[in-house]
This record gives structure tokens, C-alpha cells and sequence, in this order.
């Protein structure tokens, strides 16, 4: 797994609830992420520009955290450009 900056993850609360970041900044062992958007019923509520990074060990992707693929970007940059 190569993960690089601007790359997205995301984690699942619920069947209807996700939370996503973006990868800000790739070290040895954790990646500064910080929250785009959470997804609730379907409904898109978008963070603060200057939300606040956090660190996440880079062990938990593919555990806690999944990569996002090309087609939920997709979908979630419709309901961005939507403004949902």
C-alpha cells in the first residue's frame, strides 16, 4: 500500500454514516489527515477549510480506515458541486 498526500480514506460508523479525510501529509509511521466531509443518510456536511490535522498510524488503513476508491470520489465531489 503506497499511500501519497491528497489521497482519500474514509470510516464507517454506521451503515448510514461515514466520516472522510484527506491525507495531508505522509510520514514513517503515521499520516497527518485531515476531515473533508461526513456523510450521514446520504446527506454531505462539509468541514471547516481549517479544520485541525490528526495522526493516524498508518497500520490502521485497511482496518479502521479504507482507502476510497475512483468511483465514491466521484459521487462525493457530485454532492460537493451540488452543494448536498
Amino acid at each position: 500500500m503506497q499511500l501519497k498526500s491528497g489521497a482519500l480514506l474514509k470510516i464507517c460508523l454506521s451503515k448510514s454514516e461515514a466520516l472522510y479525510f484527506k491525507v495531508v501529509k505522509v510520514e514513517v509511521t503515521a499520516l497527518a489527515v485531515r476531515q473533508i466531509c461526513t456523510v450521514r443518510d446520504g446527506k454531505l456536511k462539509k468541514e471547516r477549510k481549517d479544520a485541525p490535522c490528526s495522526y493516524i498510524y498508518r497500520s490502521e488503513v485497511g482496518g479502521h480506515y479504507q482507502e476510497v476508491d475512483q468511483r465514491e470520489i466521484d459521487w462525493l465531489r457530485e454532492k460537493y458541486k451540488a452543494g448536498d
